[in-house]
């Protein structure tokens, strides 16, 4: 499963703090991440940045030894951020504001549903 992920971070509104190593599955010191904890591990940095930094995010990913394996979690990483950007920028959204989008959307063709 998923890594455990519970950050101790003041309430400042920090610029930074969040550092770790991370080894994907196959890794010579591996230590045992998916993709897709890399994915949900992204996401919930990303939530916390909304909350505590306007969602300033800088990311360094580091690899060398499995190139697949890297560029696996790499989009990974990247999708949880993404995903994360546009959830919290949707719940800042108001019902009335999710409603008019959805119904301009199913109207111009290009989506059925948000």
């Amino acid at each position: 499963g998923t890594p455990s992920f519970s950050p101790k971070i003041p309430r400042s509104r920090p610029l930074g703090g969040i550092s770790g190593q991370a080894k994907t599955k196959g890794h010579r010191a591996s230590g045992g991440l998916s993709p897709h904890d890399f994915l949900t591990l992204s996401y919930k940095i990303g939530m916390l940045a909304h909350r505590i930094c306007g969602g300033r995010v800088v990311s360094l990913l580091e690899g060398g030894y499995g190139e697949k394996g890297l560029a696996e979690c790499s989009i990974a990483h990247l999708e949880g951020l993404i995903q994360a950007n546009i959830n919290a920028s949707l719940s800042h959204l108001g019902v009335s504001e999710l409603t008019s989008l959805k119904r301009a959307r199913n109207t111009s063709g290009e989506a059925k549903e948000l």
